[in-house]
């Protein structure tokens, strides 16, 4: 990735404005880039987690905010957006979208797209991103425990979402509720995460299950395995 200057604020929509001052009050950002396929994504994203972290997150780490990086699993789901023929109008949610790379790509194919995360600031990173790539989706604040009414969407995608055991329930039925009938879920997971076959377990009494498997190497000497699971519903 390589980085550039932030650009100015001024130039931004209204709610993009606001969005990167409420984020430069919280941490200090830069502009990075992404290239997927020789196409150049930028991406605001946090030089200093340090400033985002309260407590010990070692005691307890749902506090440390994993979105703040980039994760492997979200460009290789990112690349599968691009790559995959969607209809025209597809209706798109990315659950714990983070920095909204895969929404970025599928706004910018033309298809109708919800980028949603849980925190609020994470929010406003994904404002920004839609439009440092001039590209429009609705972005909404979901908590998978209490979630607001939501449309009916073809497609669900999420990159590194599987964590916790105790939001595998609230997760699946928040899937159920607003796939549609014939719609599909596309999750990217690191292979090596271990809550990731327990959830699969736990999906497959409602939904098929299938999966590709892609190696990505990070440098010379590492390399991550990255699965993706399409889940479908499984007939009444």
């Amino acid at each position: 990735m390589s980085q550039s200057a932030l650009p100015d604020g001024s130039a931004f929509l209204p709610d993009a404005r606001a969005a990167l001052a409420r984020i430069e009050k919280r941490c200090p950002v830069a502009v990075e880039h992404v290239t997927l396929e020789g196409e150049s994504y930028p991406l605001l994203m946090v030089q200093d987690i340090s400033a985002l972290i309260s407590g010990d997150p070692f005691a307890d780490p749902s506090q440390f905010p994993t979105w703040t990086k980039l994760w492997e699993a979200s460009i290789l789901l990112a690349c599968y957006v691009k790559q995959h023929s969607f209809p025209a109008g597809t209706r798109i949610l990315e659950l714990g979208a983070g920095l909204g790379l895969p929404s970025v790509v599928a706004a910018q194919k033309g298809l109708q797209v919800t980028a949603s995360d849980h925190d609020p600031l994470v929010c406003d990173f994904l404002r920004v991103n839609a439009q440092l790539n001039n590209v429009e989706y609705t972005v909404v604040s979901l908590d998978w425990l209490a979630p607001p009414a939501l449309l009916s969407y073809d497609v669900i995608i999420a990159a590194e979402v599987v964590f916790r055991e105790e939001l595998f329930a609230p997760l699946l039925e928040l899937c159920r509720e607003v796939l549609a009938p014939e719609g599909c879920i596309y999750l990217a997971h690191d292979a090596s995460r271990r809550s990731l076959a327990p959830f699969l377990a736990k999906a497959a009494d409602d939904f098929i299950v299938s999966a590709m498997k892609q190696t990505i190497r990070k440098d010379q000497a590492t390399a991550l395995t990255v699965i993706l699971n399409r889940l479908r519903k499984k007939a009444p």
